[in-house]
């Protein structure tokens, strides 16, 4: 059986709490099954590729092994820069905010693609099947699993850039009207990576089941 994961920042702090209200606001707008809460949660992802089921434990242990003994990522403070009124997603558009990506962060998330991209197949958006991906009500979309196989080459390494997505809008101005009334609450901060997370990503490329705490 094939997986669609995730390896990511958990954000926690007040920063969550940043993440659960801009959610609040975009929710406002335009309602959809993305919802932070339990079973979605705010994250900078790292890393995002398909695996085999039985090649788990494998992941995990490599996962152990870029960030054990040193453990690179507890010293590691990221400062959350702007919000943005979504990158297009398909044809539609996910707000949140934009991470600084530092020379820390990007040594981090190199280091994870050398020890993973042995593990991840090679394979068709097209043949990618529903299963693979935590599935809440909808059907997953196209755009979630188009952004899942092309992260290693599109995504990652010279191409990283972090952020948090916060919710979904199927129009721009939904978005922008969202970010604007959260850019009056909300301030730049910084905020500490207390754990990374391997996770099965959902429907928008969410971190939804947790498979395994890496703090």
């Amino acid at each position: 059986m094939i997986k669609a994961l995730n390896v990511a920042i958990e954000v926690s702090g007040p920063q969550k709490d940043a993440c659960v209200r801009f959610n609040e606001l975009i929710l406002e707008k335009s309602k959809s099954e993305y919802v932070l809460d339990e079973s979605h949660h705010p994250h900078v992802t790292l890393l995002q590729f398909y695996a085999k089921e039985h090649d788990m434990e494998k992941i995990k242990e490599q996962i152990k092994e870029v960030l054990l003994p040193e453990r690179p990522h507890k010293s590691m403070k990221l400062q959350v820069t702007r919000i943005e009124d979504g990158p297009e997603f398909g044809e539609e558009f996910l707000p949140g905010f934009v991470v600084e990506t530092t020379q820390e962060l990007k040594s981090l998330q190199r280091d994870l693609h050398k020890a993973l991209a042995s593990m991840a197949l090679a394979i068709e958006p097209k043949d990618v099947p529903d299963d693979a991906f935590f599935a809440f009500e909808d059907a997953i979309n196209n755009p979630s699993k188009d952004y899942a196989a092309k992260f290693l080459h599109n995504k990652s390494l010279e191409n990283y850039s972090a952020h948090i997505s916060c919710g979904v809008v199927k129009m721009k101005e939904d978005g922008s009207a969202a970010a604007s009334a959260m850019r009056k609450e909300w301030s730049p901060m910084d905020f500490d990576v207390s754990t990374i997370v391997l996770a099965e990503l959902g429907n928008y490329c969410t971190c939804t089941s947790v498979l395994g705490h890496f703090p």
